[in-house]
């Protein structure tokens, strides 16, 4: 029982490791990975130095109106996954757009019409 216990937290940890890594991949910037899973900057950039991603500086890229779009469509399709990393990832996927421009379109939206909390991992367009 104790090594099959082991061996799930094994699991777990690999999997959240490779979701990490796929995020960051795909663009994931500071603020969602220390939202997401409490990373600081120093391990943000060793992993992003490891997997070979340069850093950008500077603001985010503002996604075009089409984009919003697809981002937006493909949430809806997504309704039934719960875990928001996996839905966010999942859009980034599907529409093979940067998650920093997921972000950005977060972001925008705590400001006016439809709020999003990450906090608690639920987000709502």
């Amino acid at each position: 029982a104790r090594i099959s216990k082991l061996l799930e937290v094994e699991a777990s940890e690999s999997e959240q490791h490779a979701m990490i890594d796929e995020m960051l991949m795909r663009g994931a910037c500071l603020n969602l990975m220390k939202e997401f899973f409490g990373l600081r900057t120093t391990h943000v950039s060793t992993r992003k130095r490891i997997l070979g991603i340069p850093t950008v500086r500077g603001r985010l890229v503002v996604p075009t109106h089409e984009e919003q779009c697809r981002i937006y469509e493909e949430w809806l399709n997504l309704i039934e996954v719960t875990d928001i990393r996996r839905r966010l990832l999942e859009v980034a996927r599907r529409t093979n757009l940067p998650l920093s421009i997921e972000q950005v379109m977060n972001q925008s939206k705590n400001n006016g019409s439809i709020p999003v909390q990450t906090r608690n991992l639920q987000v709502a367009f």
